[in-house]
């Protein structure tokens, strides 16, 4: 339906979303920031000590680090980590005045603040939930419905009707998710490809580059999180780091420094502000455009991420999991 109808389909789909976004929006933001608050809790307070699993942690410092980053940033940051803070000059939020000095000066602390620690934290909670289920609880299975339906009470052998409604949400919410990042992925390696080879970009391009990144995927599930994700983990953040590096030295170092330390300032003076800020007198739409949909597109990966943070977490602390996920992925 949506090959022979794409414009009516797109239209349906941007209508729902508006209605959505518009409706859902003040609660998805309450939502994060609760898991923020929550977050900021395993940090700090009593159970920060509770070890999930009775061993060493499984990986090193660096390697837990770099699975955890890359599966919750990779492409879709890498597009916009370059253009974002350019929509935020021209259309800034908090009722700011577009191509001010200000506009300008906290466009790079709201690209800090979309991409990190408040969002981040739900992923926090839902990988603290279900690593606590499944290593301190002993409950049996990774599933988001059986950490859930135990929670509720239920059994968690055999498939109730609300473990089959979440794992239907789970599958549902990873396409959704998974389609969005290969939306930005795509057509970001398709350019690059016509940039340094000349290579056009025909459906063809765009059918092998979603081919090989499956491919790859599937290689490093099947090898295992040791010998697949952690390897190509490693690889991959080394040559950011090096990438990160480049650009910092051959660029206009001192600004870049300036400008992160003033952005970051930006972002914690403001956190609570552009936390919760809905417009409700301007209507701008900046709160539905930005802040409400990076909330909406975190919650689609939370039950996988929150799955894939608790499989890589195993004889870790409840604190070293939020602190590593909140503070340190954000940095």
């Amino acid at each position: 339906f949506m090959i022979l109808n794409p414009e009516s389909t797109l239209n349906a789909i941007t209508s729902f979303f508006n209605v959505m976004i518009s409706g859902l929006g003040p609660i998805f933001e309450v939502v994060a920031f609760i898991s923020f608050l929550v977050g900021l809790y395993f940090c700090f307070g009593k159970y920060g000590k509770i070890r999930l699993g009775n061993c060493k942690p499984e990986y090193s410092n660096f390697s837990y680090f770099a699975m955890m980053l890359l599966a919750s940033l990779a492409s879709a940051a890498l597009y916009w980590s370059f253009t974002e803070w350019a929509s935020y000059y021209q259309a800034p939020g908090l009722g700011m005045e577009p191509f001010s000095v200000e506009a300008l000066e906290s466009s790079l602390g709201y690209q800090f603040f979309h991409w990190g620690i408040v969002n981040q934290s739900m992923y926090t909670v839902m990988g603290v939930a279900i690593a606590y289920g499944v290593y301190v609880r002993k409950i049996p299975s990774f599933q988001t419905s059986a950490v859930c339906c135990a929670m509720l009470g239920e059994k968690v052998k055999g498939k109730t009707a609300i473990g089959k409604v979440i794992d239907f949400l789970v599958i549902f919410g990873i396409l959704g998710a998974l389609s969005s990042s290969l939306g930005l992925a795509v057509p970001l390696a398709t350019g690059g490809l016509k940039q340094l080879f000349g290579i056009e970009a025909t459906p063809a391009v765009q059918i092998g580059i979603i081919a090989f990144i499956a491919v790859v995927y599937s290689i490093t599930a099947y090898l295992g999180t040791a010998k697949g994700m952690q390897v190509i983990s490693n690889i991959t953040s080394v040559v950011c780091v090096f990438f990160l590096l480049y650009v910092l030295f051959m660029g206009p170092t001192t600004f870049i420094l300036k400008n992160i330390v003033n952005s970051m300032g930006h972002m914690i003076e403001k956190l609570p502000r552009m936390s919760l800020f809905t417009d409700p007198i301007n209507n701008t739409g900046f709160p539905e455009a930005w802040t409400i949909y990076f909330v909406a597109f975190y919650l689609n990966y939370v039950a996988m991420m929150g799955i894939f943070i608790a499989k890589v977490s195993k004889g870790r602390t409840i604190r070293e999991v939020a602190v590593y996920t909140m503070f340190i992925m954000t940095a």
